[in-house]
């Protein structure tokens, strides 16, 4: 078993990620979101009935953390709609005042939330899936 915890790999992915040109950030979003979608069970290939389906909040928090990982990466807000919401959408519903814009940048800032310390909020047992707004 490895010494190093989830956030020490994952802060060394980022650095590894900020040296890599932009496509090989885009590979790095697609492969995590696959990733994503088979810790989930969403994927096609793992077994439904072993996985419970993650609650809107949970994919919301997921969506949240891949947003995060992709800033750190430097990777484009355009790039990060791609990877969570599909290039159909972002072909179709991208443009200079889109609410897809509005989620992203959303997805982002909830994302360095949890990043300082808001985390913690969802380990209390008080919470009750409440987030902090700051």
């Amino acid at each position: 078993m490895s010494s190093k915890s989830t956030a020490e790999r994952a802060q060394l992915g980022n650095i590894h990620m900020q040296s890599q040109s932009a496509e090989h950030i885009r590979m790095h979003l697609i492969l995590s979101a696959r990733l994503a979608a088979i810790q989930c069970g969403s994927a096609p290939h793992t077994n439904r009935r072993a996985v419970r389906r993650p609650t809107r909040l949970a994919l919301t928090h997921m969506r949240a953390l891949q947003a995060l990982d992709a800033t750190l990466a430097r990777a484009s807000h355009r790039d990060i709609g791609e990877v969570i919401f599909g290039s159909e959408a972002m072909m179709s519903r991208w443009h200079a005042d889109s609410e897809l814009r509005a989620q992203v940048r959303h997805l982002i800032r909830r994302g360095r939330t949890l990043m300082n310390g808001g985390y913690r909020t969802l380990l209390s047992a008080n919470s009750a899936g409440r987030f902090p707004t700051g």
